[in-house]
């Protein structure tokens, strides 16, 4: 068959629009034969199937009505052309809209003022018809059915009626309908389902028909030419004559601006015909080769101004793109970017400029961008040349990346871009798996935060004063640790921001403080409430709280009422950071009293527990109150404290377990569950100077 075609982006949208839309029907074909079954959802696919057979059995035989509403649906995906129906009057026995289309088409005639609509089709009807729609179909792309010699082969010839003799000739020697056992079986009807597999197969055999593919011949190369007004230009093939036509879209007009015949590249602006100022400008590349048309506005995500083309030199064919600003971007024939250019850019400087550009070295100071797709592969496009560097892959190398994951590896940078911070969910040869790492672009090395960061299932990076990673790994407080690697607290309560300041405000906030769940609760200008019984009361400035010797046990507290840690008061950790100044011969203890349920002047008189150190004793006691002091235990903690050395008072409660610890080393436990709940803490120093710094207090992991 002599073949041709014309296409335009209409088509070429609709076409795949269309074919889209019926693939999401889920259409039903159960009552076609086995062999039928996946043409016709190929049918439905291409959007061949009209809505008037989609409830029918596809074994019945065919009726005029529904073969018409089949071959118009063909011409209509084919073409992306809308069919208009002919007058409601033309046929006296019908009105119906399908009918009526293939009237206007001329596919269905009828006789004597009938179309009788539900008389089956027989299969010359049916091979006139599917040869009509090929001619209107051809005619449409400007092209010429071939006509075949009109001379019939088949053993049962002389049953064709004599009006449809060229059409059953064409369908028959072009194998559209072939009969069986030599005979063609003109006047035998034919099921639906046969009907929908002919159309199918006739459209994928005309693919290159609508897709403008099929006499695409560059031997010789081409030539262009574009209509006066607007409206299209034909590109024409030298090899064959034959021509493609690039229509404007509807409301526009459209002018060439670039043609780049080596590399078989048209370049055209279109613009609205009502449009009053350049933003209404969208710009097109059309492939000679392929017949395809790519909207550079929309491919590239941005409104293109103008576009040119480096026409010599080694960068000869990439194309520079002017957006609405000053910056240029540079892409080569596949449109992948290569750089970025700034300043006055034109193809006679550009080959310099995209040189100078392509072969500075890699500097991640003047930033970059962070490439992570999920799947186990980071790389870093770097401003300054638009090179790319990986950081790493999932590929088998130097730095094996995980397999897929659901949230990718999470890749964030520094605030100045020195360090590329990633999840690996996988074991690297040189850091632990499901850990928080990092490459560095300055040592040029990769590295792990924190030996403790394993299990991480996020992290934020946050700018408080200095950078920080605050790192989830699925427990009630979260690590945080600055830019560098090095930790610096846990004392972090919530996966949010907001709450991130506020608990490393309360981390890194100087002098005196209690300190809960992360937020001050009490410091020199708030929250602390004291008592004693004679003697001196305590001193306090920004910097510490003092308490003087005196046997009268003064005691500094902060109520936490009402306060979160009530609820997981019995299993806290408890911090104080303390000094003891008092001479040998005091024999005094200091320490800190938690789950205080309540408190009033006096030595004892409060209802809680106290852990204490007698420095001179080198002893540390456990005891609670209920308005009478109770001794539970004493521990020996040797003798390298001094006077005023700083002690780090570690408690932990965990249920009835309360156990201590003296500048990171254990001391001991005991079991009481005296007190479980509630309450309040603070300093208590009996008979000893002592200086306190701060009281912490949050949940134990």
């Amino acid at each position: 068959m002599l073949k041709k075609c014309i296409k335009t982006i209409t088509i070429v949208t609709l076409f795949m629009m269309l074919g889209i839309t019926s693939l999401a029907g889920g259409w039903d074909v159960s009552t076609a034969d086995t062999w039928a079954q996946s043409e016709i959802e190929d049918a439905y696919m291409y959007d061949l199937m009209p809505y008037k057979l989609v409830m029918s059995n596809l074994k019945d035989k065919i009726t005029r009505a529904e073969f018409a509403a089949l071959v118009v649906k063909m011409y209509e995906s084919m073409t992306g052309e809308y069919v208009e129906q002919a007058p409601f009057d033309t046929f006296e026995d019908s009105e119906d809209e399908d009918v009526l289309k293939a009237n206007t088409l001329g596919i269905m005639k009828g006789s004597n003022g009938k179309a009788n609509p539900n008389n089956l089709v027989t299969r010359q009807e049916m091979a006139t018809m599917y040869y009509r729609t090929l001619d209107k179909v051809y005619n449409y792309f400007g092209e010429e059915i071939e006509a075949t010699d009109g001379i019939l082969t088949a053993k049962d010839k002389d049953l064709v009626a004599s009006w449809c003799t060229k059409e059953v000739d064409y369908i028959n020697e072009n194998n559209i309908m072939k009969g069986s056992n030599g005979n063609f079986n003109p006047l035998d009807n034919a099921p639906i389902e046969q009907a929908i597999v002919v159309v199918k197969r006739v459209y994928e055999d005309e693919l290159d028909l609508i897709k403008g593919t099929r006499f695409i011949d560059l031997s010789k190369g081409y030539v262009y030419k574009q209509e006066k007004y607007g409206n299209n230009f034909t590109v024409t093939f030298k090899a064959n004559g034959k021509s493609n036509i690039v229509k404007a879209n509807e409301y526009t007009s459209l002018d060439v601006t670039i043609n780049d015949s080596e590399n078989t590249k048209i370049y055209y602006s279109e613009t609205y015909d009502d449009a009053i100022d350049e933003q209404g400008l969208n710009t097109y590349r059309y492939d000679v080769a392929t017949n395809e048309i790519t909207c550079l506005d929309d491919y590239f995500g941005y409104k293109v101004s103008n576009v040119a083309l480096v026409d010599k030199g080694k960068y000869k064919g990439y194309l520079l793109v002017y957006p609405y600003e000053d910056t240029v971007y540079v892409y080569n024939q596949e449109l992948e970017a290569i750089c970025v250019l700034e300043g006055m850019v034109t193809a006679e400087n550009a080959n310099s400029l995209i040189d100078s550009k392509l072969n500075a070295p890699n500097d991640y100071k003047q930033g970059y961008t962070v490439n992570d797709d999920g799947y186990g592969n980071i790389s870093v496009t770097f401003n300054n040349n638009g090179n790319t560097q990986e950081i790493v892959t999932s590929e088998e190398g130097e730095y094996r990346a995980p397999n897929p994951i659901s949230n990718g590896f999470n890749a964030k940078t520094s605030k100045d871009y020195s360090r590329i911070f990633f999840i690996a969910r996988q074991n690297l040869d040189f850091i632990k798996p499901n850990s928080l790492c990092y490459y560095d672009f300055d040592q040029k090395e990769y590295g792990q935060i924190g030996e403790m960061s394993v299990d991480v299932k996020d992290y934020k990076i946050v700018e408080y004063n200095n950078e920080f990673i605050v790192v989830d790994t699925g427990k009630k407080i979260y690590d945080v640790y600055n830019i560098y690697g090095a930790f610096e607290t846990n004392q972090i309560f919530a996966f949010d921001e907001s709450v991130i300041w506020d608990n490393l405000d309360a981390y890194f906030t100087t002098g005196l403080k209690m300190v809960m769940d992360g937020t001050i609760v009490a410091n020199a200008d708030y929250g602390l409430s004291w008592t004693y019984t004679k003697g001196k009361e305590w001193g306090y400035s920004s910097s510490m709280a003092t308490a003087a010797k005196d046997k009268g046990g003064p005691t500094m507290y902060a109520s936490v009422e009402n306060h979160e840690l009530r609820d997981y008061q019995n299993d806290a950790v408890y911090e104080c950071l303390m000094q003891i100044m008092s001479d040998e011969k005091d024999n005094g203890n200091s320490g800190i009293i938690f789950n205080v349920e309540s408190i009033s002047p006096g030595n004892d008189n409060y209802r809680g527990y106290y852990v204490g150190i007698d420095l001179y004793k080198n002893k540390l006691m456990i005891g609670k109150s209920n308005y009478k002091w109770t001794n539970l235990k004493e521990f020996n903690i040797g003798d390298d404290i001094k006077r005023g050395d700083y002690i780090y008072l570690k408690v932990i409660r965990s249920n009835s377990r309360i156990t201590v610890y003296v500048n990171d080393e254990y001391i001991g436990e005991i079991y009481d569950s005296s007190y479980t709940n509630g309450g309040g803490m603070g300093f208590r120093s009996w008979n000893a100077n002592c200086n306190y710094y701060n009281l912490y207090a949050y949940p134990n992991n």
